[in-house]
């Protein structure tokens, strides 16, 4: 009986295993079918010596990346386990991410080797679209072309832009505004209506005579041109005064006095919104008031008149104008730009790239924030793949990505403030309190040129413009090794220049009196061919030449400056900036706490002089 009972032991073993297999086979089941993180950890928990064991794990390990979805979590995933089924699921989820580093790159390569990764996958189609148009470099701004890449790629991040400047092209051609009927309309009670209304004619007629557009009191008028369509166009200035009361401005009680605002607008046949507006506002202390006179013949009114102007708009420029963004709390103290992005700094040194394919949704690529709030930047520059910025505190260097980088000590104990930079070769050339240095950016080696202040600087192929705020200077390398210069023009310090633009055909010189272009030509001596002071352009803060057209920017907005004539032809009515640079057809700008982007597709001088040709 013994000898029986041991014969079931084996029997009752094997029933007892296969048993215990059976429940991990269960189990192993309902977590594949559950499907966690959590699932897979219990499953190796409960059991340790299971067949399923390795690829519990290898799943587990899958879901750990998938979490936390990254290159480097897929990459270490694939190093663990180079046979792995579940590498195809996630690296399919992985797209998303992969596209917006391609996107971050922004190059024809980039998108290229996100295709061959991804050939048919979910973003494919944006991404062939993407790389269409950075192949093209954006199709030179031809509407024709524009409007065909937004037909073939749809998807693409940069369609409905190029749709949009197509559709501007469209709208724009040839409709200028030949003539302008002015309409002053005063409230009653104004004081003083007709002295008021004789002003503001004045002040309206000298402008347009200087912009050579004719100005009509009598309504507006439809001249018959073969070559263009003319829209009738108002210039309205609507003005009106009253009374305001004790109130506290500031911490301070402002007493009851007369308050004036004047309003003008530029409106045109077909265009439901004015195609310039702006506000002008005086207040004065009763005081300052003679009852029955207009506040604008107060003694306080200086200010006003002196700040006042009517646009010169010759064409429909409000389209061309995108949407304006705000950026976080601190001061933007400059922009620069290539093709599709932008770079901002702010004061304190901090500094973002965006990448605005869609000028209406910028897209934040990389924020670089310093650990400390110094406050002493002044200016950036995209030089090749590194962004380079500078002010009191030396030179720092970004990457593309936001992150700090480069071990060179250029701070500055070692190579002192630079209020401008520019690039010659390899070198960089700085401006600064120390004076004209160069910089050997690899070595950190610097070579003083020039003993003296420099407020500006722009660089022309080897040539160099710079100011000391109260002349300009052309010159090159050797030359200021051996102490001469090729010109020096002197300005005096009215004008105030701290700013240099250079173009093909020269320099443009900007400061808080006014701006002056120099030509530059190959052969010959340099010369100053415009000045245009700020009372006939108002205060500029910046300003840069695009495919040889000249703008300006400051408190007037946007401003588009003839050659030849030189004077102002054309506004666009965008906030007070002051920054500006090229990104592609667009220009982007800054101001203290935001940025703006205006389409300068097709935008063409409307007489016969271009500032190319004329300077």
């Amino acid at each position: 009986m013994f000898a029986v009972f041991r014969s079931w032991i084996p029997s009752m073993l094997a029933v007892v295993c296969v048993g215990l297999a059976g429940c991990a086979d269960r189990a192993w089941h309902a977590t594949q079918v559950e499907d966690t993180a959590a699932a897979y950890a219990r499953f190796l928990r409960e059991n340790p010596n299971s067949a399923h064991r390795a690829s519990a794990q290898e799943h587990l390990e899958f879901q750990k990346v998938r979490r936390d979805l990254s290159l480097e979590g897929y990459d270490a995933f694939r190093s663990h386990y180079p046979d792995s089924e579940l590498s195809a699921e996630l690296f399919s989820l992985l797209e998303p991410q992969y596209f917006e580093r391609t996107r971050a790159a922004g190059t024809p390569e980039a998108y290229e080797d996100f295709l061959a990764d991804f050939p048919e996958g979910s973003l494919s189609a944006r991404a062939r679209g993407n790389r269409a148009y950075l192949e093209s470099s954006g199709f030179g701004a031809r509407a024709v072309d524009l409007a065909t890449f937004a037909e073939q790629y749809p998807e693409s991040d940069f369609a409905s832009e190029a749709l949009r400047s197509a559709d501007l092209v469209e709208l724009t051609r040839g409709v200028r505004f030949k003539e302008v009927r002015l309409a002053v309309e005063l409230d009653p009670g104004v004081g003083e209506p007709e002295k008021l209304r004789a002003r503001f004619t004045q002040f309206a007629r000298i402008a347009y005579a200087r912009a050579g557009l004719e100005l009509r009191m009598d309504g507006p008028q439809h001249p018959t041109v073969a070559s263009q369509k003319s829209h009738p166009a108002t210039l309205v200035i609507r003005h009106k005064e009253y009374e305001t009361l004790t109130r506290i401005e500031g911490g301070d009680v402002a007493r009851p006095g007369m308050s004036a605002l004047t309003t003008v607008l530029l409106q045109a046949e077909g265009f439901k919104d004015p195609i310039f507006e702006r506000e002008f506002r005086l207040r004065v202390d009763r005081s300052q008031h003679v009852d029955g006179s207009s506040v604008l013949s107060s003694t306080a009114a200086g200010r006003y008149w002196d700040e006042f102007f009517v646009p010169i708009v010759r064409s429909p420029t409000s389209p061309r104008v995108r949407a304006l963004h705000q950026v976080e709390s601190g001061s933007v103290v400059d922009v620069d730009a290539t093709f599709d992005r932008a770079v901002i700094l702010f004061e304190d040194g901090r500094v973002q790239l965006l990448e605005l394919s869609n000028p209406d949704r910028p897209v934040w690529l990389g924020d670089y924030r310093r650990t400390r709030d110094l406050k002493q930047w002044s200016g950036v520059k995209i030089l090749g793949e590194k962004i380079v910025i500078f002010g009191e505190e030396g030179i720092e260097l970004v990457s593309a990505r936001g992150a700090a980088s480069g071990s060179k000590d250029l701070g500055r104990d070692r190579i002192g403030g630079v209020r401008a930079l520019a690039q010659i070769g390899s070198d960089w050339v700085l401006g600064g309190p120390a004076g004209l240095r160069v910089l050997d950016p690899e070595t950190g080696e610097l070579e003083d040129l020039l003993d003296r202040p420099i407020f500006g600087l722009g660089v022309r192929g080897d040539t160099l413009v710079f100011t000391d705020g109260e002349g300009l200077f052309v010159s090159t390398i050797p030359l200021l090794r051996e102490e001469r210069v090729s010109a020096h023009f002197r300005l005096g310090r009215e004008l105030g220049l701290t700013r240099i633009r250079t173009f093909d055909g020269g320099a443009l010189a900007v400061g808080a009196g006014g701006v002056v272009v120099i030509r530059i030509p190959h052969q010959g001596k340099p010369e100053v061919v415009a000045k245009f002071l700020s009372e006939e352009v108002g205060v500029v803060h910046d300003g840069l030449v695009a495919d040889g057209r000249i703008f300006l920017i400051g408190k007037r907005g946007l401003q588009f400056v003839e050659g030849g004539n030189n004077r102002v032809i054309d506004s666009a009515d965008v906030e007070e900036m002051s920054r500006v640079a090229v990104m592609g057809r667009h220009l982007i700008a800054s101001g203290n706490h935001h940025i703006q982007v205006v389409d300068l597709s097709d935008w063409t001088p409307p007489l016969a002089h271009s500032p190319a040709s004329a300077w």
